[in-house]
């Protein structure tokens, strides 16, 4: 029996051996994958912390073009306008600098008319009196005129 004892211990120290073996590979390879995680999880905040900064720079520059873009329609339309006021405002000038030009051929002063007589346009064909106009009548058929 001695023999089954010692063969037993042997397969028992063979399979402590092996067990053994098993535990410091899976530690080792814990390690490995530990770093790895760690390694992994740095570069992740990393990232993360690279993608909120572009976030922002994306966000200031979209803010920034959709501020400059409005200053710049603004500057466009209010230039547009003073330039369409502008130009009313000579056209104004140059009709009101013409009124009294226009007056003049249109309505000459009292004691030049008193002078001169009536003008062209008051110089109108006598109007034709009604009773004294030759009235038409029509023919009836079987009546002579």
């Amino acid at each position: 029996m001695r023999t089954f004892w010692s063969f037993l211990a042997k397969i028992f120290i063979v399979v402590a051996v092996v067990q053994a073996w098993f535990v410091y590979d899976l530690y080792q390879k814990n390690q490995a994958l530990t770093t790895a995680n760690s390694a992994l999880t740095s570069q992740l905040q990393a990232a993360e912390a690279a993608l909120n900064e572009t976030n922002q720079r994306v966000a200031a520059l979209e803010k920034q073009s959709l501020e400059g873009m409005l200053q710049e329609t603004n500057k466009a339309v209010i230039s547009g306008w003073e330039t369409l006021l502008d130009t009313v405002r000579d056209e104004l000038e140059k009709a009101k600098d013409a009124i009294p030009s226009l007056l003049g051929e249109t309505e000459p002063d009292e004691s030049s008319t008193a002078e001169q007589g009536p003008s062209p346009s008051e110089q109108q064909a006598p109007a034709a009196d009604p009773k004294s106009a030759p009235e038409f009548a029509p023919s009836v058929e079987g009546e002579r005129t």
